[in-house]
C-alpha cells in the first residue's frame, strides 16, 4: 500500500508538450498540450481528493484542482489507476466511490499540521 507524503513538493505536477499542426488555412502552428498527472491529495477538512496540478496562467496562482488558491492540501500520494475505481452513478450522473473506496484519510498528520 502506498503511504502518504506530507512534502508537496515532490508531488508530481504534470506538464506540457508543444505540438506542431497545419489549420485549415494552411498555416503552420504550434499548440500546448497539457499532460495532466493525477494524484490522491489530504485536505484539511478530512478528504481524500483526486486532483492534478492547475499550472499559473494569466497572473493566477498555481494550485490543486478542488482545492482553493488559498488552500493547500495536507498530504498526497500517488494515484494508481484501478487502484479505488470510481463508478458513475446512472441517475445523476455523479462520480461517487462505492463503500468509501478512496484511499483512507490519513489521520494522523492532522496532529502535526502547522
Amino acid at each position: 500500500m502506498t503511504q502518504w507524503s506530507t512534502d508537496l513538493s515532490t508531488a508530481p505536477r504534470g506538464g506540457f508538450t508543444t505540438e506542431e499542426y497545419t489549420d485549415k488555412n494552411g498555416i503552420q502552428r504550434t499548440r500546448k498540450i497539457e499532460d495532466r498527472q493525477y494524484v490522491w491529495m489530504a485536505s484539511k477538512c478530512e478528504k481524500s481528493i483526486l486532483s492534478y496540478w492547475i499550472a499559473p496562467d494569466r497572473g493566477f496562482e498555481g494550485r490543486w484542482c478542488g482545492f482553493n488558491t488559498a488552500e493547500c492540501p495536507i498530504a498526497w500520494r500517488p494515484y494508481t489507476k484501478g487502484e479505488f475505481p470510481p463508478v458513475r452513478d446512472r441517475m445523476t450522473g455523479e462520480m461517487t466511490w462505492p463503500n468509501g473506496q478512496r484511499p483512507p484519510f490519513p489521520r494522523e498528520l492532522l496532529a502535526i499540521e502547522g
